[in-house]
């Protein structure tokens, strides 16, 4: 409902598992300035990501930001998220290899981290973790070697994925 985005006033938006349909922009949400908790996750949604990165950099500072089976296609750009703790992008058409800089985001300290079930082929190498303890990556398209996160790391899923390297 385009409501939401006159409630500026609003500091978590929970709307997940829902029938919402048709589309709605990622940057439409960067006038909800005291926003930090954003789900739109399991509806019927297509969520966007189209705009500069400078416009991403005008999107509120997430705690969590969950847009799990969204129809992303494209990874948003977070880099300037500097509160984001959870981050779920499972579910969702992106393609291609995981940035780095996601791994930058909120000075290094992003302890939840859902991209399963999507189309990633790998990590952008060097691929350097800090701390993140929980990790899902299962069910994506990787192959090569095992990327090896940090002893931090409380959970790390990497299974059914079509690594080719011994232990």
């Amino acid at each position: 409902p385009k409501f939401v985005f006159k409630t500026t006033g609003l500091s978590t938006l929970s709307l997940a598992s829902n029938k919402f349909t048709g589309t709605v922009e990622l940057i439409e949400f960067m006038e909800l300035k005291n926003l930090f908790s954003l789900d739109l996750s399991y509806n019927k949604l297509s969520v966007g990501t189209s705009g500069s990165d400078s416009a991403f950099s005008l999107l509120p500072q997430f705690n969590s930001l969950m847009l799990a089976s969204c129809k992303l296609q494209k990874f948003p750009f977070l880099k300037n998220q500097s509160r984001l703790n959870m981050l779920d992008l499972s579910e969702n058409q992106i393609t291609g290899e995981i940035p780095n800089w996601i791994w930058e985001v909120h000075d290094g300290y992003l302890p939840y981290v859902n991209l399963s079930y999507s189309h990633f082929t790998g990590l952008q190498v060097p691929c350097h973790f800090h701390i993140h303890q929980y990790l899902d990556f299962h069910s994506n398209l990787f192959t090569g070697g095992t990327p090896l996160p940090l002893r931090s790391a409380i959970y790390v899923d990497f299974s059914s994925s079509k690594f080719t390297s011994s232990l």
